[in-house]
């Protein structure tokens, strides 16, 4: 079984898994989005298109923050705008690095909060 780092969901949460406990998401995931599409010279519906989608919907969602793209769109964001991911979501990486180096302080900074923490075995 796969498990999605990140997805939209109807309800607009983004649930994602960080050392293996689902997370909603309390607070906007810092990203750089708009200023990079911004930078390159681009509206949110040419971005979507790009992508394939027929409406800004997700595009909007993800520059402020309410969700993740899907592992594939990210990379398709980073090819579209020549970036790298850590450019895209720099500030969330720095967050992670700090709560991965100081056990003690995890979870304590991430912009989420436990929500169930799922079954040691199966699925991994």
């Amino acid at each position: 079984m796969i498990h999605v780092a990140a997805r939209d969901n109807v309800a607009g949460l983004c649930h994602f898994l960080y050392p293996f406990t689902l997370f909603t998401m309390t607070q906007p995931i810092p990203n750089t989005l708009r200023l990079v599409r911004k930078q390159a010279k681009m509206t949110q519906l040419e971005v979507a298109r790009k992508l394939g989608f027929g409406s800004t919907d997700r595009i909007c969602r993800w520059e402020k923050g309410r969700t993740f793209p899907h592992i594939v769109n990210l990379f398709k964001l980073c090819a579209l705008y020549q970036v790298l991911p850590h450019q895209l979501y720099g500030d969330l990486l720095l967050i992670i690095e700090r709560d991965v180096r100081h056990p003690s302080s995890l979870y304590s900074s991430l912009p989420v909060q436990p929500a169930a923490s799922l079954p040691e075995s199966g699925g991994f």
